[in-house]
């Protein structure tokens, strides 16, 4: 299947109410605001940034009218809001019910039963303001891509005890076809019901496909994460490096780290960071 042409959507995860996930930030007043301007900003794209339309998918049984005002008629055939209830997520699982989550879309997108190439997973309470160059990166992959995600992986690191985690998957955004998700990812934590983190399970499912000529591991493009302009956020703080900051300070940070890591991606092509 030729990924250039094929569609390939956009899977929008989101809890706007969390009731399974203790360790949630915001109040969900706050996470459906932030949610509607990510679903607004990718709503723009749609056709322009590589994807052909959207999939937002919901986990704690929200009414979701105010996001489907938004959708212009245009679009319309191309977007599909669902919304899951929320006791098929159980609470131990906590934020690794995202890939619960991503189990109902497969199963019950209309979208995503066709014949797609597959579909780019983004967390939806922030968007990724270079979302076209990522997808550019998938769209000129290879055919019959399966999966395309980044992976950190310095080993040498890890067993000199040098850094911490310094081998780990990325779940923030990631493609994957849909079969490739049925074959490696769909239904883990039933066959796995132990604790473990998605990361650690991308990072593994990946070395396994290391050498795999449909599978990609690192994006070209270092991934911009959009979202700054927050409202109703006072005393709310985001872990940066293990220490809690304001939302502002942390979004100074993560400019300057892009900068330098977008950087090292064109001068080190083959090296993880």
């Amino acid at each position: 299947m030729d990924i250039g042409t094929q569609k390939v959507y956009l899977l929008m995860t989101a809890t706007i109410a969390p009731r399974n996930c203790p360790d949630a930030q915001f109040e969900p007043v706050e996470r459906r605001r932030r949610y509607l301007r990510a679903f607004k900003y990718y709503l723009d794209k749609i056709g322009m940034a590589g994807y052909d339309g959207i999939v937002f998918a919901e986990n704690s049984g929200e009414e979701l009218s105010d996001f489907a005002a938004l959708i212009p008629s245009s679009v319309s055939a191309e977007v599909e809001l669902l919304s899951a209830p929320p006791e098929i997520f159980p609470a131990e699982l906590r934020k690794n019910n995202e890939f619960v989550l991503l189990d109902y879309a497969v199963d019950n997108s209309k979208l995503l039963k066709g014949r797609i190439a597959g579909f780019f997973k983004v967390t939806g309470r922030y968007y990724l303001r270079n979302i076209g160059s990522l997808m550019k990166d998938v769209r000129n992959s290879c055919d019959d891509l399966q999966l395309y995600c980044d992976q950190r992986d310095h080993r040498l690191y890890s067993r000199l005890g040098l850094k911490r985690k310094e081998q780990d998957g990325e779940t923030r955004f990631f493609f994957s076809s849909v079969k490739f998700w049925r074959e490696n990812f769909y239904g883990y934590f039933k066959r796995h019901p132990e604790w473990r983190r998605v990361e650690d399970i991308m990072f593994e499912v990946a070395v396994a496909h290391y050498g795999d000529e449909k599978c990609r591991f690192r994006f070209g493009h270092q991934p911009l994460l959009g979202g700054n302009q927050y409202s109703g956020t006072q005393g709310q703080w985001i872990t940066c490096m293990g220490v809690k900051v304001p939302p502002r300070l942390f979004f100074a940070i993560y400019g300057v780290r892009w900068v330098v890591e977008s950087a090292l991606r064109k001068v080190l092509p083959h090296f993880w960071f």
